[in-house]
């Protein structure tokens, strides 16, 4: 195996653990989103009148939710941009 095939095969190894680690990462911000939607969810629909003074609270909330789905399209990004240059690795092999 000549130098440049143990590089790009360690090279592969690497963009592979990378790319599981950010999937891993993808499937947790998922579930925090399903945790959060049922939170939200549930505050409206007991707070529907604002009987409970929670609209401030959960415009808060919603706020730290928007950077979770923000969080989500960032991952989403990282691993089509590994998945791209794990392609172009096998493409040149």
């Amino acid at each position: 195996m000549s130098n440049k095939d143990v590089i790009l095969s360690n090279q592969a190894e690497l963009t592979d653990l990378q790319i599981a680690k950010a999937e891993e990462i993808q499937n947790h911000l998922a579930k925090v989103k399903d945790g959060a939607d049922s939170i939200i969810n549930a505050i409206q629909a007991k707070n529907a009148d604002n009987k409970l003074g929670l609209a401030d609270d959960l415009n808060k909330f919603v706020a730290v939710y928007n950077e979770l789905i923000h969080a989500q399209g960032d991952i989403a990004e990282v691993i089509a941009a590994l998945k791209g240059i794990k392609g172009m690795d096998e493409a040149h092999d």
